[in-house]
């Protein structure tokens, strides 16, 4: 995953928007090793001080992957709340309408 640029796995579009805009991961579980580790390629070699916050929209987060991520890294901020309540809440506050159906 430290491939240089020509070679890396993930594309820059990908690398450059994790790096700089704050991420809001819905839908996902970080139990999901594949996330995980496309997570943690974002942030190798990474100065955490200048990395955006991450958020993740988790019901019922794994104990482990909450201590982990959010504990002892610090890398992740849990919004524990059910995903059904909380789109339709977020697009409102995005755009002052009730969500369509």
């Amino acid at each position: 995953m430290s491939d240089k640029d020509a070679y890396h796995p993930i594309p820059e579009t990908f690398r450059y928007h994790l790096k700089k805009w704050i991420t809001l991961f819905v839908g996902y579980s970080l139990m999901d090793y594949s996330l995980r580790l496309l997570f943690k390629s974002m942030r190798w070699r990474v100065d955490l001080a200048n990395v955006p916050d991450t958020y993740s929209v988790d019901k019922y987060p794994d104990p482990l992957v909450l201590d982990v991520w959010s504990g002892q890294r610090r890398c992740v901020r849990f919004l524990v709340q059910d995903l059904w309540a909380f789109v339709p809440d977020l697009y409102r506050r995005v755009t002052g309408e009730e969500m369509p159906e």
